[in-house]
């Protein structure tokens, strides 16, 4: 039997076949940079202070493809890099931080978002055809989930809040919460990668670009057929909400000064008496917004300043103006305590009927991080949410940041609000986030929500978010920032008032399924 001897490749061949996969490398590594690159930019209009709606679902998949294509430490460590990076310039004045706290709790947050691109690049890749597709869209509401329930925020930085204006995609919102969108825009980023992978011959791509298609439509769908068809019918009620000006409010601000302990007695009876011209504007306006036939009055956000030896007068005040001009008023008060250090102030509303009872005395329950929790008393902390009958409905109160806790909102949707009422203050750098958040709770929520903000956007929507009347606090004159909301008397029950974060915790019994099959294999 004769020996067949191979002989080893010749030099020549060996160099042509390196050079070869070294252009290919080349080239492959090129369109991932390009990719980064692209998603980059767009993660910079994703979210945040510059959020564009359509960047919300592009950034994704590009970001994705990069990863997808890059190898996986590698990959990995750049992708992160730039996720971060963009999370530090969109959130910048937006977060009430400065200095290496800033950059320190942001870059934390933007780790626990980048989580999600980890789970996919891990996961997906061990699993065929349509089921890789779900890693990422799942991964994505089950970490919106856990901000919810975990996260000091709430609910900030939620996809959904860079879709307002998109009243047909928000109706999903009555059902799955916020997660839902999430969901919805992870799911168009895998499908899209896996066909620009696989590429529109394979008729499993097909099949899911199909099945991700039709999904989307049938949403957008079904939210236009409701919007269409079962607007709010219900009587309205004239709503007015108040800000006041800028000078008195600052006349009053004095109050809040520093080393209160150690003023003088006259010296802190004076600055008690500065808020008087204030207390005397709030009440002239509301008497006038009452005579020109609104039913319900509020104030912003901590609005009067009053020290804690003065609120009782205060109020009572208050119910002897609801009784004569038969509204119901509410009023945002900054109760000062003369005691340093923090805590030293009460953030409350109190609403107050027209037989001049005081229907609830609420003290907001989940300020913001930072100065504000620090320095808040906050009494009773019983994470109960005030729901009152009215002759204009069940109506609820909350204040500014609570609503940015749909497990704590959702106790108005369960007890079958009708109207919320957010009393809320901002500042320019947020503006008009926190309005988006709120108005987002009204679609879940199935109840109408006027929020009054002073330094913000205020606005009034119904229960499936269409905008009933707005103001801008920086281009509205100082002495005329007073918004008039004509808002429905009836609400309407929603899936998720009733189900909760039922869809969430699906997602992640889904999540964990495919991770176990990848690991299996």
């Amino acid at each position: 039997m004769s020996q067949i001897t191979v002989s080893p490749p010749r030099p020549e061949r060996r160099l042509a076949r390196a050079k070869t996969e070294t252009i290919g490398d080349g080239r492959r590594w090129t369109r991932s940079a390009a990719c980064l690159a692209a998603a980059g930019v767009l993660l910079l209009f994703a979210n945040g202070r510059f959020a564009l709606p359509l960047a919300a679902w592009l950034a994704p998949l590009l970001l994705v493809r990069f990863l997808r294509t890059s190898r996986p430490l590698a990959g990995l460590l750049a992708g992160d890099a730039v996720f971060t990076g963009a999370a530090l310039v969109i959130w910048q004045g937006v977060a009430p931080l400065g200095g290496w706290l800033y950059v320190a709790v942001i870059a934390l947050l933007a780790q626990g978002l980048f989580s999600i691109y980890v789970v996919d690049r891990l996961v997906a890749p061990r699993l065929a055809g349509f089921k890789a597709t779900l890693v990422l869209p799942s991964a994505w509401a089950a970490l919106e989930l856990a901000a919810i329930h975990v996260s000091p925020y709430g609910s900030w930085g939620g996809m959904a809040y860079t879709q307002f204006g998109n009243l047909a995609l928000w109706q999903v919102l009555a059902i799955t919460g916020t997660p839902g969108i999430a969901f919805l825009i992870g799911w168009f980023a895998s499908v899209a990668n896996y066909a620009w992978q696989e590429g529109l011959s394979e008729r499993r791509v097909r099949a899911a670009l199909g099945g991700c298609a039709a999904v989307l439509t049938l949403v957008l769908l079904a939210g236009q057929a409701r919007l269409t068809l079962f607007p709010p019918e219900a009587a309205t009620v004239r709503v007015a909400s108040i800000t006041a000006s800028d000078e008195l409010l600052k006349q009053a601000g004095a109050i809040q000064a520093p080393n209160r302990e150690q003023l003088a007695e006259e010296k802190w009876t004076a600055l008690c008496e500065a808020c008087g011209p204030l207390h005397a504007h709030l009440f002239e306006q509301t008497r006038r917004e009452a005579a020109a036939g609104a039913r319900i009055v509020f104030w912003p956000e901590a609005h009067a300043t009053v020290a804690a030896e003065d609120v009782e007068r205060l109020i009572d005040q208050g119910r002897q103006v609801a009784r004569q001009a038969d509204i119901y008023l509410g009023m945002g008060l900054s109760v000062q305590h003369r005691r340093d250090p923090p805590p030293n102030f009460e953030n409350r509303f109190v609403f107050v009927g027209p037989d001049g009872g005081v229907l609830f005395n609420y003290a907001k329950q989940l300020p913001v991080p930072g100065w504000e929790a620090e320095s808040s008393i906050i009494e009773p902390h019983d994470y109960r949410l005030p729901v009152v009958p009215t002759r204009h409905g069940l109506v609820a109160g909350a204040i500014c940041f609570d609503m940015h806790f749909p497990w704590f909102v959702r106790q108005a949707g369960e007890q079958g609000a009708d109207l919320i009422l957010s009393p809320s203050n901002d500042w320019k750098a947020v503006d008009p986030w926190p309005t988006y958040v709120t108005a987002a709770r009204a679609v879940e929520l199935g109840a109408s929500v006027i929020r009054h903000t002073s330094d913000g956007r205020s606005m009034a929507v119904d229960y499936q978010g269409r905008v009933l009347s707005s103001m801008d606090h920086f281009t509205t004159p100082d002495g005329q920032r007073v918004l008039v909301s004509h808002v429905p008397v009836r609400g309407v029950v929603t899936p998720y008032a009733r189900v909760g974060d039922l869809f969430s915790w699906i997602c992640v019994a889904l999540l964990a399924t495919l991770a176990a099959i990848a690991c299996r294999r």
